[in-house]
């Protein structure tokens, strides 16, 4: 009886630690910034391509034709879409609708859809020409299928930022709290195993070498014709760095499946940053490199992310907007404005309802107001001009209230003159 006993308590505790680790409900966040990542590198690689899309992919002068790309792998897992295509204007039509969605998919705009396109996209692409295919290209499509199975577009999407100013059009002050998912911790940690694995393949793959044994293994990447970025000579006088590199190198990539689970893993996640930030300097090798920083995300703990919001909010929040409540128009693009304060910075107040102590009425029928922790009062176009540059969600405004001399010359006349018209274009504009 009491093994019996035992035997079921601990298969009951294995249980709960089981679906703990699976399946405790988390935010989409890490996932959206794996997202932002993945679509931002997919872009980069085939954008960097240009005008050899055609002659690498397709096309009547393809460097390796379609039946020739087949006969590599005629599997129905190694298929491509572009084996169907023979004429200039399908592949044309086709790399454009694939970049339309890697813009939609890193926007988060429509993601439960377009992320389905990216993938399948990415696959026919890398089907079609396997012979230019190197590791990022399987780390896309690890990644890439994860998040096809994930629920990516609740935060830091514009999918997001449509929930949250549809709120706002009914109540300014609403705030929409996050969604958290069983499954999105599912697909995190499907990530995570995908890096340690990834990881631990690397430095076993690399013991196997007698370069990492006797420590040079690095001089000769970083003097690879094909990969060198930069001038290294000088390592040659200070060859004990080569050595050292070499070997925290390797240390770090067996190191990296068993200690990130840990308490302190942040540190071993920045060493790991570094790692591929200074393969990208060195070796050029950027897709790789910035793709797998984003793999890293997956290990970030949700309460850092809370904690750096908070601190960021505790130093640049505090601000306060006031504007005209009885202005259709101003409370439609006030709504807009705000969904985009992921971090809820900023403070709003209907003057007409509730008069500021700060700024008179009669400032407040002229111009939108921006009242700051100090107490400062900034109006109209430099109101919002303080913003942008610390609201983390409104950065992709910075151009154009910070392009000198024509922000403000252009922004300003153009703020007025809505301003003073606000009326008119409130009757005027659709609801």
């Amino acid at each position: 009886m009491k093994a019996a006993h035992f035997l079921t308590k601990s298969l009951r505790s294995f249980q709960s630690t089981w679906l703990a680790f699976w399946f405790t409900p988390v935010t989409t966040t890490p996932l959206d910034i794996i997202r932002i990542g993945c679509g931002l590198s997919v872009l980069f690689l085939y954008a960097f391509l240009g005008t050899d899309l055609l002659s690498l992919y397709g096309g009547a002068d393809a460097w390796i034709d379609a039946a020739a790309a087949h006969a590599v792998d005629d599997s129905i897992w190694r298929h491509s879409l572009l084996f169907h295509f023979d004429s200039a204007w399908q592949f044309t039509a086709f790399f454009a609708v694939f970049f339309s969605a890697t813009i939609a998919f890193t926007l988060g705009w429509h993601t439960r859809w377009v992320k389905w396109l990216v993938f399948i996209g990415h696959i026919s692409l890398l089907h079609r020409n396997p012979a230019i295919s190197y590791g990022v290209d399987n780390i896309f499509t690890s990644l890439l299928w994860i998040l096809c199975l994930a629920p990516i577009g609740l935060s830091l999407s514009l999918d997001r930022w449509r929930v949250v100013r549809n709120a706002k059009r009914i109540d300014i002050t609403a705030r929409p709290r996050l969604t958290t998912h069983r499954w999105a911790c599912a697909c995190l940690r499907l990530i995570q195993l995908q890096m340690v694995i990834f990881f631990f393949m690397a430095g076993a793959t690399k013991l196997q070498g007698s370069s990492w044994w006797y420590g040079h293994a690095l001089w000769y990447a970083l003097t690879n014709y094909e990969y060198a970025n930069l001038s290294v000579g000088w390592l040659a006088d200070h060859f004990w760095l080569v050595n050292l590199l070499t070997y925290v190198t390797i240390l770090l990539e067996l190191a990296y499946p068993f200690l990130v689970w840990g308490p302190r893993r942040i540190w071993l996640l920045a060493e790991a940053v570094a790692l591929h930030l200074g393969i990208a300097i060195l070796m050029g090798l950027y897709a790789f490199s910035f793709v797998t920083v984003f793999g890293h995300v997956a290990f970030l703990r949700e309460a850092w992310l809370t904690a750096w919001g908070d601190a960021w909010k505790a130093k640049f929040g505090g601000m306060e907007m006031i504007y005209d409540g009885h202005c259709a128009f101003c409370k439609r693009s006030m709504a807009a404005f705000l969904a985009f304060d992921g971090l809820s910075q900023i403070d709003v107040r209907d003057f007409r309802s509730n008069p500021s102590p700060t700024v008179p009425d009669a400032a407040l029928e002229k111009a939108l107001y921006l009242v700051t922790a100090d107490g400062r009062a900034i109006a109209g176009f430099d109101a919002y001009r303080y913003a942008v540059l610390r609201v983390p969600g409104l950065w992709w405004m910075i151009p154009a209230f910070y392009i000198p001399v024509l922000s403000r010359a252009v922004g300003r006349p153009i703020y007025n003159w809505i301003a003073s018209h606000r009326q008119v274009i409130s009757t005027c504009s659709i609801k």
